[in-house]
């Protein structure tokens, strides 16, 4: 099975025209034309100076997190600012972590390397983006509370894109720095998987003249030009490409519910039952009832999002999927044994859960596998689910899938080949490290990052090199994203702190063994 893409460092540099800004109108969802909405100035960010790894420093929230949630709801304005005040949103700049080593058995030191060591890959992990339109009627904002429903609404979320910029902003330093020959994206890009929500996260990655993350009516918040959230702004787009596979967020409405034409009426419509917040009044108000209707807030089916994913800078992996309908493709490192294999684990009836259906297995992961194992290749796997996150659909709210895998029989699967080194996962909003063993000696490494929503709101730098002494080395770094001249994305950064500290937002960065570290697998065998 010939794969779809190769991933060179050459390719990347030369193809930066095809994923520019040059694709993009800028457009917010109340207004298609080019440039900032009518009477309303766009506000532009000067490129930062330079961007720092967690090795390097650490964000320390001054507060301890709240074992049960504060009675001040931080979604309520005037709560919000009793919080604040309370310094629950404030941190420091603290000390680098150092980067652990760890091998599989958990015990053994890890052998000096070789003369001839290589990096064969680098590479940014971004998941759980969920930008996302809080205005839309289709939300359940009324409903939030502490873990689980702190998805419900988040007082960082309408910051979301600006954050999304800054966290491109520090890509592009970093790029800058030491080539990162691309950014894979583990799914949840939006919240709802409505139509405006993937085109803004398409926008600031890509890079567009002017993009504002505003619907129904055109809001100010803050009088000015770039001082809220709702403001249009230039998105200078990421400079390494990016890589891109559906999470549940993206393929249902809120990552539980099923799409269908009665809630994509609700959507667009203009009555509220779960409750948004109205930016018309002073810092932004949850409130049900009656909304201003806007058609760009319409939940994308699967065969409207992925057209619409892969319609722009070369199709971001989406274009050249192997089964319809799904995210499924390979990809390799030019001049290197590694490939890439991503795969959809994001249920179609819905539920949270990710659900590894049969069909698609024989289709292509299956076949994907046997040609990498045939080509001697080492493999590592992509999806937005990890595999204890997988079910068969019968989840609240969902539809059991007949033919869905359950996580041992997918593990067994895995495992068997021997030439899978790595799967990169999100979903779960915290940095894990897990080794799967598979016995006989065959297993790999699990990793789940941090989401970008929710504290530590991080990505991860992912180096893979053959250390020449028989193994491979995986070193995983956080990655905070910077925000200097950009008042607005520090100001989401603080309100995720307050959301973490004060109990009702989730999200966690993991032990220091989860955090910054150095993973080794021995080198797979290429017969």
């Amino acid at each position: 099975m010939a794969s779809d893409f190769i991933i060179s460092r050459r390719f990347f540099t030369l193809g930066l025209v095809a994923a520019g800004g040059s694709a993009w109108l800028g457009c917010s969802s109340s207004d298609s034309s080019a440039g900032a909405p009518a009477g309303r100035q766009n506000f532009i960010l000067q490129p930062l100076a330079d961007a720092k790894l967690t090795t390097e420093r650490i964000i320390v929230p001054k507060q301890a997190r709240e074992s049960k949630p504060d009675a001040r709801v931080p979604m309520d304005p005037s709560s919000r600012e009793a919080l604040l005040a309370l310094g629950y949103g404030a941190y420091d700049w603290g000390a680098g972590e150092p980067v652990l080593p760890r091998m599989p058995d958990g015990t053994s030191t890890p052998p000096a390397s070789g003369a001839n060591a290589k990096r064969l890959v680098r590479l940014v992990h971004m998941t759980d983006v969920h930008v996302t339109d809080d205005e839309s009627p289709i939300r359940m904002e009324l409903f939030d509370g502490a873990p689980p429903l702190d998805g419900a609404a988040r007082p960082q979320a309408p910051f979301e894109g600006r954050m999304l910029n800054a966290a491109v902003r520090t890509i592009n330093v970093l790029h800058t720095k030491d080539p990162v020959d691309f950014v894979l994206v583990t799914g949840d890009v939006c919240d709802a998987a409505q139509q405006n929500e993937v085109t803004w996260f398409m926008q600031i990655m890509d890079g567009v003249d002017s993009v504002a993350c505003d619907s129904g009516d055109v809001n100010d918040p803050v009088p000015g030009t770039g001082n809220d959230p709702k403001d249009p702004f230039q998105a200078e787009g990421l400079k390494p490409p990016w890589f891109f596979c559906m999470g549940n967020h993206d393929a249902l409405v809120l990552g539980i519910t099923k799409i269908t034409a009665a809630n994509q009426a609700t959507a667009t419509g203009d009555n509220s039952v779960g409750g948004f917040t109205d930016w018309s009044q002073p810092g932004g108000v949850v409130r049900k009832g009656e909304d201003t209707p806007d058609p760009l807030r319409k939940p994308l089916m699967r065969d409207e999002m992925i057209p619409l994913l892969s319609s722009v800078g070369g199709g971001h992996g989406v274009a050249g999927t192997a089964v319809a309908n799904r995210v499924c493709y390979t990809m390799d490192v030019e001049g290197t044994p590694l490939r890439f294999i991503i795969h959809d684990t994001a249920a179609e009836g819905g539920g949270a859960d990710g659900v590894v259906r049969k069909s698609v297995v024989d289709a292509f992961l299956k076949p994907a596998l046997d040609a990498a194992k045939a080509e001697g290749k080492w493999v590592i796997l992509a999806s937005h689910h990890p595999i204890s996150a997988l079910s068969d659909g019968s989840g609240a709210d969902a539809e059991t899938q007949a033919d869905a895998m359950l996580p041992g029989d997918v593990m067994t699967l895995l495992a068997s080949y021997g030439n899978v080194i790595l799967s990169v996962t999100g979903h779960t909003h915290e940095h894990v490290v897990k080794w799967l063993d598979g016995g006989s000696g065959k297993g790999f490494w699990e990793i789940q990052t941090s989401s970008l929503i929710e504290f530590p709101n991080q990505m991860r730098m992912i180096e893979v090199t053959d250390e020449d002494n028989g193994y491979l080395s995986v070193q995983l770094v956080g990655i905070d994203f910077a925000t200097d001249g950009d008042d607005v994305a520090e100001q989401g950064r603080v309100y995720a702190i307050v959301d973490h500290t004060s109990g009702w937002g989730a999200g966690s960065a993991g032990s220091t063994s989860d955090r910054n570290v150095k993973l080794y697998v021995p080198v797979p065998a290429t017969t």
